[in-house]
Formats: C-alpha cells, sequence, structure tokens
C-alpha cells in the first residue's frame, strides 16, 4: 500500500511538470490479483497520461466501467465515470456527467461538486449553450471556493471555469478563473526545476492553453511574461482580500485507495 501511494505521487509530480514519460516509468506492474479499485486506479492514471498526449480513451474507461463498477469504492465510481464523461462526445459526455452530479448529491460528496460542474460546464460550452455553461461554471466555481476539486488540476479547472463563463456572457467570472489559473502557475514556478519549466509550462494542456490567453490578451505590453506572471501573487493576494476566489489546491489527490 505503501508503494501504491509514493507511486501515485510521484506520478503526480511527473504529469504536473509535464513528463508524461517519466511518470508512466514510476508504475510498477500490478499483481494479478489487484482488486477492482487498484486495477481501475492504474487504468485511470494511463489514460490520463494518454489524454496529455492527445490519444483516445473513451473506449477503455467505457470498458472499466462496464466491468468494474458496481465493485469500487463509492466516490471512485463517481471518478471513474467522470474521467469517462470527459473523453466522450459533448452530449454524451453531458449525460453522463449529469447522472455522476446526482450521484454526488445523493451520496453527500461536496467534494466532487466543482470538478463534476465544471464538466458540465465544459460540456455545455461545446455544444453551443453558453448561458447553460456559465451558470454551471459559476456554481463550479462557487464550490471550489469550499472545497478543492478532487481529482481535477487547479489550472485546468479554470480553465474550464473561465472558457465557459466566457461563453456564456460572464466576463467576471472569467477573468477571475483566469487570474486564479495563472496565480497558481506563478506560485508554482520558483519550485519547478530549471529543465522542466518549459515542459511544466507548455506539455500540459491546461497551463499551454491558459498561459496563451494571459499572452494573447496582453500582447500590447511591453513587459515580458515572465516578468507578468512573478507580479501575479500580489493580484491574488487582493483577490482573496476582496472575497473572490483563490486557488485552495491542485486537486493531486484522485483516487481513494482500498482499505
Amino acid at each position: 500500500y505503501k508503494r501504491q501511494v509514493v507511486e501515485a505521487r510521484l506520478f503526480q509530480a511527473w504529469l504536473r511538470l509535464g513528463q508524461p514519460a517519466r511518470a508512466r516509468r514510476i508504475l510498477s506492474p500490478l499483481p494479478p490479483d489487484a482488486v477492482a479499485d487498484r486495477s481501475v486506479g492504474r487504468l485511470m492514471m494511463e489514460c490520463r497520461l494518454d489524454s496529455v498526449l492527445g490519444k483516445p480513451v473513451a473506449d477503455r474507461l467505457q470498458g472499466a466501467v462496464q466491468r468494474h463498477l458496481p465493485a469500487l469504492l463509492p466516490r471512485n465510481r463517481l471518478t471513474l465515470q467522470l474521467q469517462l464523461a470527459a473523453a466522450l462526445p459533448p452530449e454524451m459526455g453531458l449525460a453522463l456527467a449529469r447522472q455522476v452530479l446526482q450521484q454526488a448529491c445523493a451520496s453527500n460528496d461536496g467534494v466532487m461538486l466543482s470538478p463534476i460542474l465544471a464538466q458540465c460546464a465544459e460540456a455545455l460550452r461545446q455544444l453551443g449553450r453558453g448561458a447553460e455553461a456559465a451558470r454551471d461554471a459559476a456554481e463550479a466555481w462557487a464550490a471550489a471556493a469550499c472545497q478543492a476539486p478532487f481529482g481535477m488540476y487547479w489550472v485546468e479547472f479554470c480553465w474550464k471555469v473561465h472558457q465557459a463563463a466566457e461563453a456564456g456572457g460572464r466576463p467576471d467570472l472569467a477573468q477571475a478563473a483566469l487570474r486564479s489559473g495563472l496565480a497558481w502557475i506563478e506560485q508554482a514556478l520558483p519550485h519547478v526545476p530549471p529543465e522542466f519549466v518549459e515542459s511544466f509550462r507548455h506539455r500540459l494542456p491546461g497551463n499551454r492553453a491558459l498561459l496563451a490567453k494571459v499572452a494573447a490578451q496582453r500582447s500590447g505590453s511591453a513587459i515580458p511574461l515572465q516578468l507578468r506572471l512573478r507580479g501575479t501573487r500580489g493580484r491574488a493576494q487582493r483577490c482573496a482580500a476582496a472575497g473572490r476566489p483563490v486557488p485552495p489546491g491542485d486537486g493531486s489527490q484522485s483516487w481513494r485507495a482500498p482499505a
């Protein structure tokens, strides 16, 4: 069990650094008699890696749902279905995410609300239903102010909220999410080894997209992006003082191991 926990943390660290190949090498083979929670958890980690690389993962996740869902711990069932919802076409993904939301509410699992609502908002945005997307994004943002989004990287969460809010005519929420995601990246950068700074900024889809949006918004400024990143902490602190959400965490814990 201890080895499983250490591997999961190292896996998350390498993935956050934009190093999927190193993350994959961390994972040791599972024993043939591994319980469903452990084997499905491994599958989900592998699918996260492949998603970063742009590879399709829906079929593998759907197979895991069909074979193992009843045997999983309650939160693991929600996490698996939510990851599948993100991999499906938006109409199918939205329907599944709504079902997962109902399950989370029925089990009073508050830490799952913000990532589920963010995924609903993303699917609605892709379907061109901007007003509904902004509504769910606002609910996701409010939920995340209370509890960090379980299993969803904070910058990815902020990017989903930003896009949905922007599509639904909520520039205030869109900019708050953009600032918060940028603040998280800025706070992480001093702890990133120099050789991994570029992969951290550009290989993770959420980081890459958010930084590109910030650069596009500030393209008229003569201040280099790196300096602008360093100046974000003060804006994040002022945002917190004003009562607007700031990043509560990075969602690095994404899978509950069986006892």
